[in-house]
């Protein structure tokens, strides 16, 4: 079974994918607004979006369920049966909308949707939109030819245009858009550059939607594979946009999530300046993990997309109530069957949120949209009830997570994603930028959040002295908004007690804490940064910053300048793996060898006896997901003596073979207990990609 993406999809083909791609992600929810809405808002686009892929998670889930419970259907996974059901659910809603809104004018109905779009500069806006054509053909360039030029001039692109929209867009026209493009670059380029999915639970995520590919039906069980968002809607994906389903995994899905960092700027813009607001969704972009690891976890990616509309939709005073309420409540459903930590996750920063809101109004806050108390109810019985019935051990697994680090706060842990390069003494600058940045990030936006939440209860309070005086003024022209509303702050603060968990255990660390709160607290760190008024160019210091943060971070100052390990060395890799030193190397491949364990797993797994033996290295992997249904699992050993290596199959990882010894241990970035590796004369070599081998 070949991971690699495959070839360009023939011209028909990809127009059929593209149609079905927009049938999905968009038709739907402009729908639904439209019958909601009488104008539309520029996030009331964001909303379409998150409502059509929720649309599409329930139509997928309803089916199968029709079919699992009645069978009056056929399977709904099976031939065209799920495209049919779609065109025809779609069609239907269509012919409601229209009736609906029969009275409407459509040019007037045109005009709207479109009248933000005729504030633009077609050249602006096509200039813009090369970057991710560009991001995407760098990643394209270095998995077939080896060329990085490319890739390296994008990142360096994207580090530089905010510095240059805040300089030139004098009307503050392009901010928005700029988010968008550079998210689309980054998120495009990095999904591509990776030709598999052996990260984290990324085959897994495949072979839950595979196999329900093959079966006709779903059947939700465990954890992963109880999520509508994971199974059920990769494979409708797959069967409307008639596509390879690795393409939904490396297109589909990154492109839905690379709109969340926009939909965190239209929500800040509402409470801060446009400049902070478009600093902290670049900020947000910018965060390594939000590029490089959650476009390709499609539940965790998923979720956090969900959390950031349920947000701000939640704090929406332009909705009617009931229509709040419902996108609400499909939204909070569409999250907690995305992923089965952060759903009841964002339900536990919800209720401190909704006290801190009762509190504030109790000592005189002015009432604004915010979760009531049915409403939260109605939150908490729709999480028990899924995860409960479910899915398997949901509520344990987070609950021991958070009590786990509640008892060992005081001593953190150095298995962190906050820690571990730092307590390791890893030679990299561009590592000790990364989490010296995070700590830094983390203690500005506490700092920022503290200050201002105690602006606004002296303020509520009625509480005047000289110094509360001097800081309104101070805030007034950035942050004016925040210390005016009381629901904002209630749910900044609630989201803000997930801050400690960064430093926790990888499970609930960096990618999850910073990826999920960074969307909503990116401009609080950005307002703290901007506070000295020093000149009318006082953004320029948190531009010059952020782009320092992403040169470094992203891998392009390790790829063109100190050539040390980096968080992404895969956009130098072809000079680590030819002349790179070991921690270069190292760091190479704890990314890079899953690609060629695949193909390694991929061919022992249709060759091996049945209930044969592999035998691996300590960093060698083994993919039991590529199997075919009715095989059974080989017997993994790891290789603990050279004598080891005469016993039946052996695949011998990339690490392993740089410097002719066999790696048989390693803690965080120190590696030990290695031996020589043995002249394999005697064997007969039956596959290689690379330097990685499988010998019989």
């Amino acid at each position: 079974m070949s991971v690699f993406l495959p070839e360009p999809l023939p011209g028909t083909t990809a127009i059929q994918a593209a149609l079905g791609f927009v049938l999905l992600t968009f038709v739907p929810g402009l729908l639904i607004l439209r019958v909601i809405r009488d104008r539309f808002r520029p996030i009331d686009m964001l909303y379409a979006v998150a409502l059509s892929v929720a649309f599409s998670m329930f139509v997928a889930w309803l089916a199968n369920a029709v079919y699992m419970q009645f069978q009056i259907i056929s399977k709904p996974f099976n031939g065209t049966t799920l495209v049919w059901i779609y065109v025809s659910v779609i069609g239907a809603l269509t012919v409601s909308a229209w009736y609906l809104t029969r009275n409407q004018s459509p040019v007037d109905e045109i005009c709207r949707v479109f009248s933000y779009v005729y504030e633009y500069n077609i050249k602006v806006v096509l200039l813009l939109f090369t970057l991710p054509v560009f991001g995407i053909s760098g990643a394209l360039f270095i998995n077939r030819v080896g060329e990085n030029s490319i890739a390296l001039s994008v990142l360096a692109a994207c580090a530089v245009l905010p510095l240059l929209v805040l300089q030139f867009d004098g009307k503050r026209r392009y901010l928005g858009l700029s988010i968008l493009v550079i998210s689309f670059a980054l998120v495009l380029q990095r999904a591509l550059l990776a030709t598999h999915l052996a990260f984290g639970d990324g085959m897994a995520e495949y072979s839950i939607a595979q196999n329900i590919l093959s079966t006709g039906y779903w059947v939700p069980t465990g954890t992963i594979g109880a999520m509508v968002r994971i199974g059920p809607m990769q494979a409708a994906y797959k069967l409307v946009m008639d596509i390879p389903l690795l393409r939904v995994f490396k297109i589909a899905h990154p492109v839905v999530f690379a709109f969340t960092p926009v939909i965190g700027y239209l929500l800040s813009v509402r409470y801060f300046s446009k400049e902070v607001a478009f600093l902290g969704g670049v900020l947000y972009v910018f965060l390594p993990e939000t590029y490089r690891l959650l476009p390709r976890n499609t539940r965790t990616g998923a979720a956090i997309f969900f959390t950031a509309i349920l947000v701000a939709i939640v704090l929406d005073s332009g909705i009617q109530k009931r229509y709040r309420n419902f996108l609400a409540l499909a939204f909070f459903w569409a999250l907690i069957t995305s992923h089965y930590g952060i759903g009841p996750l964002v339900l536990l920063l919800i209720i401190p949120a909704y006290v801190c809101y009762r509190i504030l109004r109790y000592f005189g806050g002015e009432p604004q949209p915010m979760a009531e108390f049915t409403g939260l109810t109605l939150y908490v019985v729709l999480t028990f009830g899924w995860y409960a019935y479910i899915t398997r051990d949901t509520f344990s697994f987070v609950g021991s997570v958070l009590i786990g680090r509640a008892l060992s706060f005081l001593t953190p842990t150095t298995n962190t994603a906050a820690t571990n390069a730092i307590s390791f003494d890893m030679p990299s600058l561009s590592f000790k930028v990364f989490f010296y940045s995070h700590l830094i990030i983390a203690a500005l936006t506490c700092l920022t959040i503290g200050v201002l939440s105690l602006v606004y209860l002296l303020r509520v309070l009625s509480i005047e002295h000289q110094v509360i005086t001097r800081i309104e003024d101070i805030i007034a022209d950035d942050a004016s908004g925040v210390v005016q509303n009381g629901a904002y702050l209630s749910i900044v603060l609630g989201l803000a007690v997930l801050f400690p968990l960064s430093f926790g255990p990888n499970v609930l660390s960096s990618a999850r804490t910073f990826g999920l709160l960074m969307v909503f607290l990116g401009p609080f760190a950005i307002f703290a940064v901007c506070l000295p008024k020093l000149s009318r160019g006082r953004f320029v210091p948190a531009g010059v910053l952020l782009m320092i943060l992403m040169l470094l971070s992203s891998g392009f100052v390790a790829a063109t300048v100190t050539h040390d390990a980096s968080r992404v060395p895969n956009f130098d890799r072809d000079r680590i793996i030819q002349s790179g030193d070991p921690i270069e190397q190292f760091a190479l491949y704890r990314v890079y060898t899953p690609e060629s364990g695949l193909f390694a797993s991929s061919f022992i797994a249709e060759y091996i006896p049945d209930e044969g033996t592999v035998y691996k290295s300590k960093l060698g992997a083994y993919s039991t997901e590529l199997k075919a249904p009715d095989e059974t699992d080989p017997n993994i050993q790891s290789i603990k003596d050279p004598e080891d290596l005469d016993e039946e199959y052996t695949y011998i990882t990339q690490a392993d073979t740089t410097s002719g010894t066999i790696t048989t241990g390693f803690n965080g970035f120190v590696y030990y207990e290695y031996f020589d590796l043995p002249k394999l004369t005697t064997k007969n070599k039956v596959y290689t990609n690379g330097l990685s081998k499988v010998y019989r």
